[in-house]
């Protein structure tokens, strides 16, 4: 998916942080007290616009899902549309998938979703999908 910069995409998603996780690691572990509940965590890696994992939350209200997705510019729409409507079961982050171990516990995370990610088609790029091995030892 390309879309265009949007140098006020990072403000916008600072100012909504009862949405918006601006410092993960220090969550690690305790994703339940973020969420106010014990709920099983889902994770969508590379979220897009947040269409599926937004779905997936308004059917599932007893699930706690983190967006996840590398560049502001992509994952202010799901910001924009929590604000719209909001679910108290979402939150947003923007990071590396390589560094989810910083993020949460072995264990901690029930569910990964992988869903329409970036293929990188190149044998020489293979490193870089997040269905790579290294990447499938993290989840």
């Amino acid at each position: 998916m390309r879309l265009r910069h949007k140098p006020w995409a990072k403000e916008y998603m600072e100012a909504q942080e009862h949405v918006f996780i601006q410092h993960p690691e220090q969550l690690k572990g305790n994703w339940s007290t973020e969420f106010g509940n014990d709920h099983p965590l889902f994770i969508e890696v590379g979220s897009g616009k947040g269409q599926f994992i937004l779905g997936m939350a308004k059917q599932h209200p007893d699930v706690n899902f983190i967006a996840i997705e590398l560049f502001e510019s992509v994952a202010v729409s799901i910001v924009q549309k929590l604000v719209e409507t909001p679910m108290p079961n979402v939150r947003v982050l923007t990071v590396d998938a390589k560094r989810l171990v910083d993020y949460f516990e072995a264990g901690e995370v029930d569910r990964v979703y992988l869903n329409f990610s970036d293929p990188w088609p190149k044998t020489r790029h293979a490193k870089r999908r997040l269905t790579y091995k290294t990447f499938l030892a993290t989840y």
